[in-house]
């Protein structure tokens, strides 16, 4: 796909399964946000005061609250980890390394026992804010895969630009993925139908 940005960028066209999957992901990013997300901060606050009663009292539950407090806290920060991942904020006009720097570092507070880090061109500037986005949700995908389906523990998101095109990697030390998911998975249909909006193509190797 074309590197060079600088010049006005005429409209992709989305296809209506990525649009659909798109309204989709938002629902759930702003239900998680506003109801499981509220409710798991409004827990946490309750605990807490809990917590300062039974401390006054000097009694041993005073311990049992405070883990309820750290829980539900943690719970909290989760969900609003998921919602921001689900209608992520794309800026355009800054490098594009910086919103893929910050998929890798959500992505291991996200997931346990994973290593994820952005490497490449750190001064690559996407100007059009479709391509940023789709982009983006593919490397958001491909991490997802690896994780989920190929059980990597360890992934590098690869940015580069040569030759006037823009090269999008994810490296990862996993299984793989099954070939019926390669034939029949939305996800890998759906960033086959982004790649080929931005005029690009998506290619899936063995390491």
């Amino acid at each position: 796909m074309p590197a060079d940005e600088k010049k006005p960028v005429a409209p992709i066209a989305i296809d209506p399964e990525v649009r659909a999957s798109e309204r989709e992901r938002q629902r759930i990013s702003h239900d998680l946000h506003d109801g499981l997300g509220q409710l798991l901060g409004g827990i946490a606050l309750k605990a807490e005061v809990l917590r300062q009663i039974l401390a006054e009292k000097s009694l041993p539950e005073a311990e049992a609250a405070a883990e309820i407090v750290k829980l539900a806290s943690e719970a909290t920060a989760q969900t609003r980890l998921l919602a921001r991942g689900l209608d992520p904020t794309v800026p355009a006009h800054v490098p594009f390394a910086l919103s893929l720097s910050k998929l890798a570092a959500d992505t291991e507070r996200l997931f346990r026992g994973v290593h994820c880090c952005s490497t490449g061109d750190s001064a690559l500037v996407i100007e059009s804010r479709h391509t940023s986005e789709h982009l983006f949700r593919i490397a958001q995908e491909a991490l997802n895969n690896a994780i989920r389906h190929g059980r990597a523990t360890k992934i590098e998101i690869h940015l580069g630009a040569a030759a006037g095109e823009i090269t999008l990697e994810i490296r990862d030390n996993g299984t793989g993925i099954a070939q019926r998911e390669m034939t029949s998975g939305i996800g890998l249909r759906i960033m086959k139908h982004r790649a080929n909006a931005l005029g690009g193509i998506l290619e899936i190797l063995p390491r």
